[in-house]
């Protein structure tokens, strides 16, 4: 039996929601019971997941999981971690040269057990740098000046970024093999949140210690649980093991637990996206953890990002706006349309239909009313699955009391599907969005269709207003959540972080920008020769920081972003801790040697003479990094 640790009860006058949060649960980090799933692992037949049916109860934590709140130090940057430095030597026996980017010819024996450090794979043009957009981004202050930046910069460096294959399927399959175990970070945990109409919701949480923070909760897409996937795994690295932001991954109502648990069919943000507004109140006003959190963002994920729409809608309404900004990635835009996409049309369809019959069968017994529409065989065809589904939903919804739904939408009577669809119309609803918003989406999205998603959202809302806050950015490629691959991950990671720290308050207080000398010995060059950007690596238990100079070997009149593997060689420099120009502690495990390479390599730049190191003859001279 699990203890429940209620923390807090609360009251909140300005909204009305049925299902208020009564209590925490904090669940083990359980390594064979973390793994989730999303639509990109269903979809990929190597990605080595299934859809998670374990519906075991993790065992309970006899203590609460994270310390005393942290003083806030601006003087100093801090670790990812809390850690301690050991004297123990651990030989860095699985690093490899490009360990943060592997041939796609070699992704079925080598790409698996990588993960990338956010080191540029080469030299690219210099106004492509994320060094640069970063800097070119936060000297703007008009949004619409902002989006228009952001349109031409990927018009202009599309191809620039990466240099390899990229499609619409293998970027989905290269996503896939990314393995990170977030919640053997010591300050991330599992979480149970209990509802009083007797519902819950599982995720995780990742607090950073040593400073109060914005928190960015993040709504997972189809089939998630809230646990480790490809896309959770990849959002989770971009803004708590490189941004500065803690995370609270939440469950979408589709996981397959979740359905278990509630014994209920919901999708959209019709319903989550009033749980999300929820789950932010609590977080930054109830929790035990609120004195971790000065701000709160959203952040949606395909099906989740329908939910994350919603609430920039939602926060309009109330008195003092919970939310902050909010970021759609890859999102769902209209429900109706991306739901019988998703089940019936192109090369997905039969695998999606497959594993909804799945549910349906699982869920046969514990879900009265899928009965009145599904027949005992589960020969369900996919044409009609989704009306059926929703006509299932709709039935779900009816049965709440429309009373106690936030405004807009309070004593709105759902009369059926049909109504619960066009009420899943985002952009009808989206007049007088205020809260800043940003939406993040893939022409070549073989999911959620472009044409019927973002690419309407756009039309409809080309530039931001004041009144009507949506910035759409809709990208040549990047297939289905999958922009980290199909460009380069520091550049995607850049533009996630921009965007929430452009809208924190308190982030943009306490920004600090340093610049330190460089004082160890570097590689030499040899006649001709040229310095490509450094990056750093971490190791555990290794009591020094490997920095590999990538050197340009190649013919000089071409460019080296375009040069083959031989025109490179490699040379390594090992640096004790103390003499990085901020303290950082020796990690002591593979995953936080993982984050703190992530973090380096997202935050320090290497300069000379004041500018950056892209191709140079001379050996940098000053490390460059910002602090929050």
């Amino acid at each position: 039996m699990f203890r429940i640790l209620i923390l807090f009860l609360f009251t909140i006058s300005s909204i009305n929601l049925s299902a208020e949060i009564r209590g925490i649960t904090w669940l083990e980090n359980n390594p064979e019971t973390n793994e989730s799933t999303d639509i990109l692992d269903v979809i990929n037949p190597v990605s080595g997941r299934d859809v998670d049916l374990n519906y075991d109860d993790a065992n309970e934590l006899a203590h609460d999981p994270f310390p005393e709140s942290p003083e806030n130090n601006s003087e100093s940057i801090t670790n990812p971690f809390q850690l301690q430095s050991l004297s123990q030597f651990a030989t860095p026996d699985y690093y490899t040269p490009d360990q943060h980017e592997i041939s796609y010819k070699k992704i079925s024996k080598d790409y698996k057990s990588r993960i990338i450090t956010m080191a540029m794979k080469d030299v690219v043009k210099d106004k492509c740098r994320p060094y640069h957009l970063n800097n070119k981004l936060n000297g703007i202050t008009n949004d619409k000046d902002y989006i228009i930046a952001l349109r031409r910069y990927f018009k202009s460096c599309d191809r620039k970024l990466i240099n390899g294959l990229r499609g619409k399927y293998s970027d989905l399959l290269k996503l896939g093999y990314r393995k990170y175990n977030v919640l053997d970070n010591k300050n991330a945990h599992s979480f149970r949140l209990e509802f009083d109409n007797n519902e819950s919701i599982e995720g995780y949480l990742a607090l950073k210690p040593g400073k109060v923070r914005p928190l960015v909760i993040v709504k997972c897409g189809v089939f998630c649980n809230g646990k480790s996937s490809s896309t959770n795994d990849m959002i989770t690295t971009a803004l708590y093991d490189s941004g500065p932001f803690h995370v609270m991954m939440v469950a979408n109502h589709t996981g397959p637990k979740n359905i278990h648990d509630n014994a209920r069919v919901n999708f959209g943000g019709f319903i989550e996206g009033q749980e999300l507004m929820q789950i932010a109140k609590w977080a930054k006003k109830d929790s035990y953890f609120k004195k971790y959190i000065n701000e709160v963002h959203v952040l949606g994920v395909s099906l989740g990002g329908h939910a994350a729409l919603y609430t920039s809608i939602l926060n309009e309404y109330l008195d003092e706006k919970i939310i902050s900004s909010v970021i759609g990635y890859c999102p769902v835009v209209d429900i109706q349309d991306s739901v019988y996409d998703v089940t019936a049309r192109g090369l997905i369809g039969p695998i999606v239909s497959h594993v909804v019959k799945k549910l349906i069968r699982d869920n046969f017994d514990n879900i009265p009313d899928l009965k009145n529409y599904f027949n005992s065989d589960w020969k369900t065809n996919p044409k009609t699955m989704a009306s059926k589904l929703a006509k299932v939903n709709s039935n779900y919804v009816r049965s709440l009391d429309s009373s106690e739904f936030m405004q807009p939408y309070t004593n709105i009577e759902v009369e059926g599907a049909d109504h619960l669809m066009d009420l899943g119309d985002f952009i009808s609803q989206a007049k007088k969005v205020t809260t800043p918003t940003f939406v993040w989406a893939s022409k070549n999205d073989p999911i959620v269709i472009n044409k019927r998603n973002s690419g309407k959202l756009e039309k409809a809302f080309p530039y931001p207003t004041k009144n009507k806050n949506i910035q759409v950015l809709n990208v040549k490629k990047g297939s289905h959540c999958s922009v980290f691959e199909s460009y380069d991950y520091k550049t995607a990671s850049t533009i996630l972080n921009n965007f929430f720290i452009r809208n924190s308050k308190s982030l943009q207080k306490s920004k600090t920008r340093h610049v330190a000398s460089i004082n160890y010995k570097q590689p030499k060059l040899n006649h001709g020769e040229k310095y490509v950007t450094p990056r750093l690596l971490t190791f555990p238990n290794f009591d020094k920081v490997v920095i590999q100079y990538k050197i340009y070997t190649g013919p000089p009149y071409m460019n080296p972003f375009y040069a083959p593997d031989r025109s490179f060689r490699y040379e390594t420099v090992e640096i004790p801790y103390d003499i990085l120009p901020f303290k950082v502690d020796v990690p002591t495990s593979k995953v936080e040697s993982q984050v703190l390479t992530r973090w380096l390599n997202s935050n320090i730049s290497f300069k000379r003479d004041g500018q950056l190191l892209i191709k140079s003859k001379q050996a940098p001279n000053q490390f460059e990094w910002t602090t929050f």
